[in-house]
């Protein structure tokens, strides 16, 4: 019966919205070391992207789970 069920997508609302939150802290950080050529850059910069989130079953079904997959990029210090 979805109307005594939580809404997982609507939950993974706040996680969605402080990981973006959170990508743009991590997009100003640069590294020493400098980025290959081909990249356009001048160094390496860290990256967090949300890459995928497949929720729900059929329109009239209110999800019970929502995944997120993120894709989270470190950048090295040089020594």
């Amino acid at each position: 019966m979805s109307h005594q069920g939580e809404n997982a997508v609507e939950k993974a609302n706040r996680v969605i919205s402080a990981l973006i939150e959170l990508k743009e802290k991590v997009s100003k950080r640069k590294s020493k070391v400098n980025a290959h050529l081909n990249t356009g850059l001048k160094s390496m910069e860290a990256r967090l992207n949300i890459n995928m989130i497949p929720w729900g079953l059929k329109v009239n079904i209110v999800p019970d789970s929502c995944v997120i997959s993120i894709d989270r990029r470190l950048i090295p210090k040089r020594i």
